[in-house]
């Protein structure tokens, strides 16, 4: 699976397309902060443009392309926010170093006839991810380099045409470090790194076989809660124009002694993937509010 942050910049788009609920093993998987400043607009109005090559799921054994073209849009309200790094979501300082944010995402679905290990078993939908993170920062806010340990939880449920369903809790603590502006190149860097868990259910949706889909090859198998995998990211990301960004960047997963590694639809110990993309800033409003970072 890939967990797909909606509409925002760099990070949080390149997120849209290469990554996996955050319940899951895929995430951003490229980065980037908008350029430095005091201020930035209130609103902004761009197009995104990004494609990936990434696992079907978190240790999957098959990868799948995607190429999504679409428009993004941001919003950096006082509490509520679209974009600008993260999603839809809304937060607030508890202090000047730790923030309480609520977050929304998505991910996009996999179709079993295209994967050897699920051929002949529901596909995967899409899904949408809800919930809190709390997050502690290391660095000063406004910092070149930033630094933030951070903790996140979200129910993850699956959306049909036809049918909505809630498939459990991921959970994923980890610590993201950024640089702007490396030695005066104008390249950003982001680093991103943490284990992931599943409960109530997340599991069961990607490794469990129910006996009625065992098959030679492919044994039924009951599915336990707990440990998925770590997940590193990988992002640079530069300023072509004053309003066109270029980035790529890679996510390496190591699943070896998860929950679930005797699943028959457990494949890979380690998984790979990347992509690259641009954004181009359209339209920004005149307002404009402090930068937060």
């Amino acid at each position: 699976m890939r967990r797909l942050a909606p509409l925002a910049p760099t990070v949080a788009l390149l997120a849209t397309l290469l990554a996996a609920p955050a319940a899951q093993a895929q995430s951003s998987l490229v980065l980037s902060s908008q350029p430095g400043g005091d201020t930035k607009p209130l609103w902004e109005v761009g197009f995104f443009l990004g494609g990936a090559r990434l696992p079907d799921y978190p240790a999957a054994g098959q990868s799948q392309t995607r190429v999504l073209p679409l428009p993004y849009v941001i919003y950096r309200g006082d509490v509520f926010k679209i974009g600008d790094g993260g999603g839809v979501r809304a937060e607030t300082d508890i202090t000047d170093r730790i923030e309480f944010s609520l977050g929304f995402s998505g991910s996009f679905d996999s179709d079993s006839k295209d994967n050897k290990a699920r051929e002949g078993m529901p596909d995967l939908d899409l899904l949408a991810e809800a919930g809190p993170a709390v997050s502690f920062r290391l660095t000063p806010r406004k910092s070149d380099f930033q630094a933030v340990l951070s903790l996140e939880a979200r129910a993850v449920i699956s959306l049909d045409f036809d049918d909505i369903g809630y498939q459990g809790i991921a959970v994923n603590p980890k610590l993201t470090v950024q640089q702007r502006d490396i030695l005066g190149t104008g390249l950003g860097l982001y680093l991103s790194a943490g284990p992931v868990w599943g409960f109530d259910g997340v599991n069961e949706y990607f490794y469990e076989v129910e006996p009625r889909f065992a098959r030679p090859g492919r044994a039924a198998y009951k599915a336990d809660e707990g440990y998925m995998g770590t997940r590193a990211n990988i992002g640079i990301s530069t300023m072509v124009t004053e309003n066109v960004r270029l980035f790529a960047g890679t996510q390496i997963s190591y699943h070896g002694g998860a929950a679930n590694e005797d699943s028959p639809l457990f494949r890979e110990k380690w998984t790979v993937g990347a992509g690259a993309g641009l954004t181009w800033s359209i339209w920004q409003s005149e307002k404009r509010v402090p930068a937060r970072d």
